[in-house]
């Protein structure tokens, strides 16, 4: 292959857009990585070095540049060359519209890499629960919120936190308020203008069951439309009769939305031994990128940041292992905070194969069996 510096991954329009962001003399240090034969067979007339993974010496790169194409793509590709004995710091996942924003900005592929030894990787979301109880109490709510007392977040301490994951990560690639229910939240409206002053780019999301939205007061849908954010509503079934008219509603306020999904399965994934193998876990777990963040802590995902509340609900032993990251330690950096976000954790012993079950309520009590998985991992 002829000794090369930097590798891109991938022949698709966000690598294309990243390749031809680079000047002439530093995409002559670039060689193009895809595995999928097809596309590498047919790939840019203008290129000439595409490659499969397995044909790279690993041991000539000094960077691998990962685009977003998807969590998924990303984490697979990164577990990949992590394996094969790639160091993790020397991996950048990057949009292709933050990349041409900083090449621009620092004139040279050398110099944006000087600039990114100090800055961490791009992380697909984050979460914060505005309200932790909810109005409908699903069976196996991943988030517990059928076991949690009521509770609000606190605005300032949402702030402080999200302006310090930002001095260490320097693109989300969205921020999602949710719950419980955020709208049981009456300052909702609140945490989506400090979302927004703080980063005044990504993605803001207010993620609901919608069934208050009709009754959501006029401030919400006015700084929801100022600030750009966007409603994500699961339709779960006693919400489907009344989305028609939920649907309208949101209409005549020109308000954002999406309809994230239409439920009427649940799936309940704790293994209440703890003996399953954390690395397969993580694989395959659709939660683990939805980094969440309360109270001076991050956690990789939702599971392990509440799982405390179902081990105190039904008096289980507490996991004895830490499952979250302090903020504000001084030893906490840019790469360990990405360490800890791309990697399996000691916690993911607890969630096991996939356990399906027809949506319902969690009336008039919880049982713990509600979120036993099928087997473990």
């Amino acid at each position: 292959m002829g000794k090369k510096h930097i590798a891109l991954w991938g022949t698709g329009a966000p690598s294309l857009r990243i390749y031809y962001a680079l000047s002439d003399e530093d995409r002559n240090r670039v060689v193009i990585m895809e595995n999928n034969k097809e596309r590498r067979e047919s790939a840019w007339e203008t290129i000439e070095d595409v490659y499969a993974l397995k044909d790279i010496d690993l041991e000539e790169i000094s960077l691998f540049i990962l685009p977003t194409y998807g969590i998924n793509m990303e984490k697979q590709l990164r577990k990949q060359l992590v394996d094969k004995g790639f160091p993790s710091e020397k991996i950048l996942v990057i949009s292709p519209e933050v990349f041409r924003k900083e090449i621009a900005e620092h004139k040279s592929l050398a110099a944006l890499i000087e600039h990114r030894k100090i800055k961490a990787l791009y992380i697909n979301s984050l979460e914060f629960e505005v309200a932790h109880h909810c109005n409908l109490n699903c069976k196996g709510c991943n988030h517990f919120s059928s076991l949690s007392p009521e509770g609000y977040a606190d605005l300032e301490q949402f702030a402080k936190d999200l302006e310090r994951i930002l001095e260490l990560v320097d693109h989300v690639g969205r921020i999602r308020l949710l719950g419980g229910e955020p709208l049981l939240n009456p300052e909702l409206y609140r945490f989506v203008e400090e979302a927004r002053r703080i980063d005044k780019s990504d993605p803001v999301e207010v993620w609901t069951n919608g069934l208050l939205l009709l009754s959501a007061p006029e401030k919400l849908f006015e700084v929801m439309n100022e600030c750009g954010a966007t409603f994500m509503i699961t339709v779960y079934p006693p919400v489907r009769k009344k989305f028609p008219e939920i649907q309208k509603h949101l209409d005549e306020k020109k308000v954002r939305y999406k309809v994230f999904n239409e439920v009427d399965m649940f799936n309940g994934q704790i293994n209440p031994e703890g003996d399953s193998d954390p690395a397969m876990a993580e694989s395959v777990c659709f939660s683990s990128e939805c980094h969440m963040f309360e109270e001076g802590y991050i956690s990789k995902c939702q599971i392990a940041h509440r799982l405390e509340v179902y081990m105190k609900r039904f008096s289980l032993p507490k996991p004895e292992e830490e499952f979250r990251l302090n903020l504000y330690d001084k030893e906490l950096d840019s790469r360990k905070l990405i360490e800890y976000l791309f990697s399996p954790i000691s916690m993911c012993r607890y969630c096991g194969k996939w356990r399906y079950f027809n949506w319902e309520q969690a009336l008039p009590e919880p049982a713990k069996e509600d979120w036993y998985c099928s087997a473990k991992y």
